[in-house]
């Protein structure tokens, strides 16, 4: 697994590690792109949940203008989001089909956002349905 995250983490000094994140990504031909940040930095949206403040659509203008990735637009590869959910301390993936069906994509996903087994909750959602053809996604 092969992951890029694109906001500098300060894990080392801080002691964090190996705590929880938040955060957008992507999957370009092996490569997840991320853009993560810790609980505290996020949104609280009603009281249950935290939610990052990031958004597929101006990350990945930077990200082009920065020439990190393709001159596509950025629905065109898979794609998809984690929140935490404060009543029942899960972490929700929702994202498109091809990586939440996939068991090993969802594992390296786990590991990018370092989150236990057991407070995983994976989603599809049509919102985040790449442009890719599916065979040539993954």
């Amino acid at each position: 697994m092969i992951s890029m995250d694109l906001k500098e983490l300060d894990d080392g000094k801080s002691g964090r590690a190996n705590e929880p994140l938040l955060g957008i990504f992507w999957y370009l031909d092996g490569l997840w792109i991320t853009f993560s940040l810790y609980i505290e930095e996020g949104i609280e949206r009603g009281g249950t949940l935290y939610i990052t403040p990031y958004d597929h659509c101006s990350c990945w203008e930077e990200l082009k203008e920065k020439g990190k990735v393709p001159d596509v637009d950025y629905s065109f590869y898979p794609r998809g989001r984690n929140f935490y959910n404060m009543k029942t301390k899960k972490w929700h993936f929702i994202g498109d089909h091809v990586l939440m069906d996939d068991e090993n994509r969802r594992e390296e996903l786990k590991s990018i956002f370092r989150i236990p087994d057991r407070q995983a909750v994976f989603e599809s959602n049509i919102h985040y349905q790449s442009g890719e053809d599916d065979n040539e996604k993954i």
